[in-house]
């Protein structure tokens, strides 16, 4: 990405053969300490288990293509801004969704997610789709202290709105996130649908671009806490296809170890030690093409 980068750039690094390697070496020195037999100690074991860290897309996203009838429905009228956009483009909801298990009860804390539409088509920049929006983002700050239940609509400008729903919910609202959840939720891409908003910083790249960036920092995340990844597409009428590159890398915060624990791994050759220092990096990549021909 040329306006972020990945904290840690992986260079074909072999993440299994790594934490192999480390294992191997940690249970030396965690032999030679007192902490257990060469053929395995607890320190060797932490290497280990990481190994069975899953990190990853899902097999497909999830796509629906936003016309006049979702505005239609909604709000009972055709926004004219929509209306004259449509006469050369057409627009889509995109969901990345993600996985993410973290082994070893300790969980990710940092997720950097990088995606590219129409790459190959770099040397057409006029029929490459662009993110016109991008959710989660920067505007959520006011919300991200703490965690929060959101209701998520697009305007009728294709601006993503949140806001805290009422407590009890009223009516339209409950009835909303009864629709959303009856749909998948993808079927609701104009909103409101309902998004869950982990504790954490988030930094991206600019929308209207043919890339995005996303960094969450300060997160715990868990199995079930992976955020949801979300943009509003803009595709040119004489693009034919969408495809999709998408990468994403996931770290732990390496001060959470004991300090007994980090004293071992300062003990390790110095590219060892750096990647556990970076934070045991987890990478995944997926290539998805022609999205929206079920749509």
């Amino acid at each position: 990405m040329d306006e972020m980068n990945f904290s840690v750039d992986m260079g074909g690094l072999d993440r299994s053969q790594v934490l192999a390697t480390a294992a191997t070496k940690l249970d030396a020195l965690g032999g030679h300490m007192g902490q257990g037999s060469a053929a395995g100690t607890s320190i060797g074991d932490l290497a280990r288990e990481l190994q069975e860290d899953t990190a990853e897309f899902a097999a497909a996203p999830l796509v629906y293509e936003i016309t006049d009838a979702d505005f239609e429905r909604r709000d009972g009228r055709l926004p004219e801004g929509f209306q004259q956009l449509s006469r050369h483009y057409r627009f889509y909801f995109v969901e990345l969704p993600i996985h993410l298990f973290p082994r070893y009860g300790w969980s990710f804390d940092r997720l950097e997610v990088a995606v590219e539409f129409n790459a190959a088509d770099r040397d057409r920049p006029e029929l490459r789709p662009r993110a016109l929006q991008i959710f989660p983002n920067r505007q959520l700050r006011e919300f991200a202290r703490v965690d929060q239940q959101l209701m998520v609509s697009l305007t009728s400008e294709l601006q993503f709105e949140a806001r805290v729903p009422e407590m009890p919910l009223g009516p339209a609202t409950a009835s909303a996130a009864a629709g959303a959840k009856a749909a998948g939720e993808v079927r609701l891409g104009i909103g409101p649908f309902e998004y869950r908003l982990r504790r954490a910083e988030i930094d991206h790249s600019p929308a209207g671009l043919e890339k995005v960036f996303w960094r969450l920092d300060g997160v715990r995340i868990l199995q079930d806490d992976a955020p949801r990844l979300i943009i509003i597409t803009q595709v040119p009428r004489a693009t034919s296809n969408v495809d999709v590159d998408a990468a994403l890398q996931a770290y732990r915060n390496y001060n959470f170890l004991t300090d007994r624990t980090r004293n071992t791994i300062e003990q390790l050759p110095r590219i060892l030690s750096t990647f556990f220092k970076k934070g045991a990096p987890m990478r995944a990549d997926a290539h998805y093409r022609d999205i929206t021909r079920n749509t």
